[in-house]
């Protein structure tokens, strides 16, 4: 049930949720910072594969990302403190391949 008179966000009058808030985006750029930093060397460990990091630690490997946010989960790490990355090349989505040949077939038919 939710209460209207209580506040859903950060507030002056709200310290906790204030605290929590800030540990969450401090956790999450400790996250991220590590995986820069090590990037390189995780891509080669990992290659085609998604890693989790949490803090200065990586907690997860898996073949897709919902492996991962899995073993996160089952760790009690939320996915907003943890940086999740694929190791290697994505590629380029099928529409936008769809959309490069129709171009060269229209620009070749002038």
């Amino acid at each position: 049930m939710i209460h209207r008179n209580k506040p859903l966000t950060s507030t002056p009058g709200n310290p906790p949720v204030a605290a929590a808030q800030e540990r969450t985006r401090a956790e999450s750029a400790r996250s991220l910072k590590f995986l820069i930093d090590h990037h390189q060397e995780l891509l080669e460990q990992y290659p085609g594969q998604y890693v989790g990091v949490y803090l200065e630690e990586l907690v997860a490997v898996g073949a897709d990302y919902t492996t991962v946010c899995a073993r996160l989960d089952a760790l009690g790490i939320p996915k907003s403190n943890a940086a999740i990355r694929f190791m290697g090349q994505v590629k380029a989505p099928r529409v936008w391949t769809l959309w490069k040949t129709a171009r060269r077939r229209t620009d070749n038919a002038d």
